[in-house]
């Protein structure tokens, strides 16, 4: 008769623990759930926050000071967004800005490969150079319609165009 009583408890006890398992794992599986849900609204707010920055920001030397508050009046709100820290958006800023920097210069070398490398002499000399690359001025009237000309820096253009010319 004793037997049956602790027979009786050994299958309490396994059914308590049986249920304490299943309810652990259905923590975990709602734990894990949240997780994924957060890792999936962080990548989405970063997406939407770099949509914006493709958007708004085409200036290489912008900081993020200036832009800050000019993101932040989004009307979609994608500056907003609580599923990544400011700090986090700073960062997205800085990077977006570098990329972007080195964008334009590799495309306004681009253009000074089509437009004026094709008129230097095989060994550049400044007295055999065509009067359009005799001067910063002549060669700029020649790539002021390109786009790529105008997404320069009118400050880096000379620099530029001269480095390119020199190479």
């Amino acid at each position: 008769m004793l037997s049956d009583v602790q027979e009786g408890e050994e299958v309490v006890r396994k059914q308590e623990q049986e249920t304490l398992d299943r309810d652990a794992a259905a923590k975990k599986a709602e734990a894990d759930a949240k997780g994924r849900q957060r890792e999936a609204a962080h990548h989405d707010a970063v997406a939407a926050f770099q949509t914006l920055l493709a958007e708004t920001v085409k200036d290489s030397s912008a900081r993020w000071q200036d832009w800050k508050t000019k993101l932040g009046k989004d009307p979609q709100g994608r500056a907003d967004n609580k599923a990544f820290a400011p700090r986090e958006q700073q960062s997205l800023f800085e990077k977006y800005v570098k990329e972007l920097g080195f964008q334009i210069e590799q495309d306004f070398r681009s253009l000074m490969d089509q437009v004026l490398r094709p008129m230097l002499p095989p060994k550049p000399q400044a007295k055999t150079r065509p009067a359009p690359l005799a001067t910063f001025e002549a060669a700029s009237a020649l790539l002021e319609t390109d786009l790529r000309w105008d997404r320069v820096a009118e400050r880096d253009r000379c620099t530029l165009s001269h480095a390119c010319a020199c190479t």
